[in-house]
């Protein structure tokens, strides 16, 4: 038996399809959304991977969790910086209330005048040895054991608490060093709580990227299609119509028969004919309640009572409207509320009376 013949049917069927759109519209629409479908993912994947690098030591201390440290080996480092492994574990022999905190205030920005302060931190003197270090812990803590990174002395610090020490000899007591024991894990909490998703995301959308190009059959660009017809008697037909008179309106294509809209990671399909309600769509936009300037589109109802809308300035949707009149003039235009109502809550009476209006002068030109 020949190796091809053992391959599953979808994958032959997608190379198949392959062969007959190649170097057609369609084909190059499929390799447009596959590819920007991949490099977007792929850019998120990067993405996390630079953060992860970019924070490899923070991320190391976080899995590993902390390492003790006895009272020599913090009085020998002069920058915590330069340690692999910073979140530690500390023991003292006595703690000191230094009586500084650390307050976080909420200012009025136009009285400058505090409306209220939290108190979240408070400076601990941590006896180690015969040293001194200084411990910023959450409010309300009192211990000598202490959990945290070790980092060095911010200049702030230094003075708020060793400045109110006025004895030499005991000033030099003090560590060039701080613990911070008032949270190390958040950060890794939220690198899991946002890569996590992101990866897993980025992951899905590569496997359908995978997929995709395996057996392009199953692609939505293609599956829209099929729905016209076969997909291949599309393919050239759509490629004969873009030899001929095509308009680019806004993003809307457009060719005798079809509008196509491209969109990030597909394409929007209409064919003309089976457009049965279309109207212009009006945004203004608004800074600071001041008007900035409207926005415009084109909304193009499907039989199916699907849509798709096409944007541009407002010479273009009118023109792409003019040709929704002129090519399916069976088509409703126009928009009200009412309309929208009625329409929607009876889709395919509505459909009928738009089919009936179609049939009208096919009937007047037979009984002539």
């Amino acid at each position: 038996m020949s190796r091809a013949l053992e391959l599953p049917m979808s994958s032959l069927d997608g190379a198949f399809l392959n062969e007959q759109i190649r170097g057609t519209f369609i084909a190059r629409q499929v390799r447009r959304a596959n590819r920007r479908l991949f490099i977007a993912n792929a850019l998120l994947v990067l993405g996390v991977a630079g953060y992860i690098v970019a924070n490899a030591r923070y991320l190391n201390n976080f899995v590993r969790g902390p390492v003790s440290i006895s009272a020599a080996q913090i009085a020998s480092v002069s920058d915590p910086d330069s340690l692999g492994r910073y979140f530690v574990n500390v023991s003292g022999d006595k703690v000191i209330d230094s009586g500084i905190q650390h307050v976080e205030q909420q200012v009025n920005e136009s009285t400058n005048k505090v409306e209220s302060q939290t108190v979240d931190a408070d400076y601990l003197i941590l006896v180690t040895g015969e040293r001194f270090l200084i411990v910023k812990t959450p409010h309300g803590a009192s211990r000598t054991q202490f959990r945290g990174r070790l980092v060095g002395l911010p200049s702030d610090v230094r003075s708020e608490v060793v400045g109110q020490v006025t004895d030499p000899e005991m000033v030099k007591l003090f560590l060039p060093v701080m613990l911070d024991a008032s949270g190390f894990r958040q950060e890794g909490y939220w690198t899991l709580a946002i890569c996590l998703p992101i990866l897993a995301f980025a992951g899905w959308n590569l496997r359908k990227f995978y997929m995709r190009v395996q057996n392009p059959a199953k692609h939505p660009i293609i599956v829209d299609f099929s729905r016209f017809g076969l997909v291949p008697q599309l393919a050239m037909e759509i490629e004969g119509e873009f030899r001929g008179k095509t308009e680019a309106l806004g993003s809307a294509r457009v060719t005798q028969s079809w509008i196509f809209v491209s969109k990030t990671f597909g394409l929007s399909i209409c064919r003309i004919p089976d457009i049965v309600w279309a109207y212009k769509k009006v945004t203004r936009h608004y800074t600071n309640f001041i008007p900035t300037g409207k926005s415009y589109a084109a909304i193009l109802f499907r039989r199916s009572g699907t849509s798709i809308e096409a944007a541009g300035p407002q010479k273009k949707m009118d023109r792409l409207l003019e040709i929704v009149v002129s090519r399916a003039p069976w088509a409703l235009i126009g928009f009200t509320k009412e309309l929208d109502n009625l329409v929607r809550s009876n889709w395919q009476g509505f459909v009928a009376e738009i089919d009936e209006r179609r049939s009208k002068p096919a009937a007047a030109s037979a009984s002539s």
